[in-house]
């Protein structure tokens, strides 16, 4: 296989199907972990309290907390829980 040429080796996989199985098995769960994300950062930010107006009026300490929710993004997300390390 190291001898071939990059097109036909990228041919082989697609005509064995394998790839595009594997492939979309990785989109679906990747998919999966992206509506986790979601629904966590919904209810994290739902949870805030709505007496106050802004996130300056927030105790110091709840104040840390709540301006790393709302920062988080997904790669954060993903790769702190699903690192190896992690499980």
């Amino acid at each position: 296989m190291k001898n071939l040429p990059d097109d036909i080796i990228s041919k082989i996989y697609e005509y064995d199907g394998r790839y595009k199985k594997c492939y979309g098995k990785v989109l679906e769960q990747l998919e999966i972990i992206m509506n986790w994300f979601s629904v966590k950062q919904t209810i994290l930010k739902d949870s805030i309290p709505l007496h106050y107006v802004s996130i300056l009026e927030f105790p110091s300490e709840d104040k840390e907390y709540y301006i790393k929710i709302e920062k988080e993004e997904f790669p954060d997300f993903y790769f702190y829980r699903f690192r190896e390390d992690s499980v």
